[in-house]
């Protein structure tokens, strides 16, 4: 479902000299085409296990004119994470709880779901690090961040808010399996979500903050920081309050802005409204989303060690057993699959592994878990992906692109064979070719090893030579 366009280069290439990798990627989601646009920092290319942040447009804004104001792909460029501005059905308005209040009506649209299949597919497409996915949003944006968290925390780490709270009805559907780590940016003069409350469906910011107290467990008191007034011309100042859970594993920070009006810190002026120059909340969003999970924190469930039989089969006709090693140290209860994908990165299977001794997985109830597939009936390079479902979590965890296999080819070399008594001191030109025998795929990336096997000839020329594809 991706599309390139033209035009979303040339709009980056007016504010940045920075080389870009961007796309704008169509989806097709209750019966409608659905749209967001997707940044990769150029100095990461096109590697795994890079961490995603989702900045979500406010009301009666638009993916577009989000990305062009606040620019989080150029800071995401800067530090490496992938920078994510997905539309809402209409373009402009998420469903995200806010038309609670009716003078801010909303299509009733899945967007919950929207942001998850966009998801499903930086998986697919960059095998990003799953348990380093983060939303922020501004006003609607972050009301939007704010449900993700109580209905797909499964799937995000953490989120941030600017100018936005929680509804009423978000709040009473607060399911989330595990603490989501939230960070609020919010001004006390904000003319549109007021800071103390009072408009129909929407908590004040206080009770928001509580919410998410109870949720993460951080149930101590804050510790305060008064953050220096470096722009004496804002007319505002930012207080910082930070609850953080017992066994300090997860956060809520509130910046209260003090006369801080309904804008962005240290964004660009939007006519003549004040903006605080004290905080970027930019950067101090990063700051709080890298935190989580914390660098030492060890997956609860998660495979390593995958291994197969064989990296070459026929087309169609072998089979490729699979097996890996889990880690499983609280007994939770959990689902393996295998992920086979193309060259171009198409997924075209998913197989179930078993740890019942019947499935190349060792014995029964062992850590070895295992399964057997055929080799696809045509001829292309392969990889597998196994994913570890925690189904007590409801999280999971992927090994990305863990083992290849090819069903293209087979590659032969054809050439001299020196069987003749060698000449001490002479030396001898073999020539050879490649040559691809299978019918229709490119085999790529072919080297060649040249081996002598009489010990008293040597080979002067490189041994492994690149044949390229």
């Amino acid at each position: 479902c991706m599309k390139h366009f033209l035009i979303v280069l040339q709009l980056v290439l007016l504010y940045s000299p920075l080389s870009f990798s961007q796309d704008r990627w169509d989806f097709q989601w209750e019966g409608k085409t659905r749209e967001c646009y997707v940044y990769l920092p150029s100095s990461r290319g096109d590697q795994a296990g890079l961490p995603v942040v989702f900045n979500l447009h406010a009301y009666d804004w638009t993916a577009v004119r989000t990305r062009d104001y606040l620019k989080t792909h150029l800071f995401g460029d800067s530090v490496g994470f992938i920078t994510v501005y997905p539309s809402a059905s209409d373009l402009t308005h998420w469903n995200s709880g806010i038309s609670e209040n009716p003078l801010t009506p909303t299509p009733d649209t899945d967007d919950v779901g929207f942001i998850s299949l966009i998801i499903d597919s930086l998986i697919s497409r960059f095998d990003i690090d799953t348990q380093r996915v983060y939303s922020c949003g501004y006003s609607n944006g972050g009301f939007m961040s704010l449900k993700l968290a109580g209905r797909l925390g499964n799937r995000i780490t953490a989120i941030a808010s600017v100018c936005g709270v929680i509804s009423a009805g978000t709040a009473a559907n607060y399911n989330s399996l595990k603490p989501i780590p939230a960070l609020l940016i919010h001004g006390t003069d904000d003319p549109e979500v007021y800071y103390n409350g009072g408009q129909q469906g929407w908590y004040s910011v206080d009770q928001t903050i509580d919410l998410l107290r109870n949720q993460n467990l951080c149930q101590s008191l804050p510790e305060t920081l008064y953050v220096p007034n470096i722009d004496l011309n804002d007319q505002s100042t930012v207080e910082k309050y930070t609850y953080s859970s017992s066994e300090n594993t997860s956060q809520v920070i509130l910046f209260k802005v003090i006369g801080g009006r309904h804008v962005w810190p240290d964004a660009a002026p939007i006519g003549s409204v004040p903006i605080n120059r004290d905080i970027n909340a930019t950067r101090e969003i990063w700051d709080f989303f890298k935190q989580f999970p914390s660098p030492n924190e060890a997956f609860i469930t998660s495979a390593y060690n995958a291994s197969i039989d064989r990296s070459i089969g026929h087309p169609g006709l072998d089979s490729i057993s699979l097996s890996v090693v889990l880690v499983n140290s609280a007994k939770h209860s959990v689902a393996l699959s295998a992920i086979i994908k193309d060259n171009a990165g198409v997924k075209r299977d998913s197989i179930p592994m078993f740890n019942d001794g019947l499935h190349y997985d060792g014995s029964s109830g062992d850590s070895i878990w295992g399964c057997k597939f055929l080799t696809p009936s045509d001829e292309n390079m392969f990889t597998i992906t196994v994913r570890t479902d925690d189904v007590n979590e409801g999280t999971y965890h992927l090994i990305p692109k863990a083992q290849f296999f090819s069903s293209a080819g087979p590659v032969v070399c054809i050439g001299d064979s020196v069987t003749t008594t060698p000449v001490w001191g002479s030396s001898k030109l073999i020539k050879f070719k490649i040559r691809n025998e299978g019918k229709s795929a490119t085999v790529n990336g072919v080297m060649a090893r040249l081996q002598s096997l009489d010990t008293s000839a040597v080979i002067t020329s490189a041994d492994v030579i690149t044949i390229g594809n």
